[in-house]
């Protein structure tokens, strides 16, 4: 990258609250068409990927409750209102 470049994508990374390498992956990734040899991916491959991009996912890694029991309340909840998870 030319010194012009990198220094446009740090500024437009830090007015998005993203990481400078996450905002040029999904730039080049949104600029570059699918390569043949590739298996589309699916909807669901493409969130996980966008969440690993903009460092969503684990977001929530650093949570005090116990994710067990967190999931287990929540089954709990979703039960009493009469619906499923």
């Amino acid at each position: 990258l030319t010194p012009e470049l990198e220094a446009r994508i740090k500024e437009e990374a830090e007015k998005q609250g993203v990481e400078a390498e996450a905002l040029a992956l999904r730039l080049m990734e949104a600029a570059l068409p699918e390569s043949p040899a590739d298996p589309p991916m699916t909807r669901g491959a493409r969130l996980l990927a966008k969440w690993k991009a903009e460092n969503i996912s684990g977001m929530w890694k650093d949570r005090p409750e116990d994710t067990l029991e967190l999931a287990r309340q929540l089954r709990a909840k979703a039960e009493r209102r009469g619906g499923s998870l």
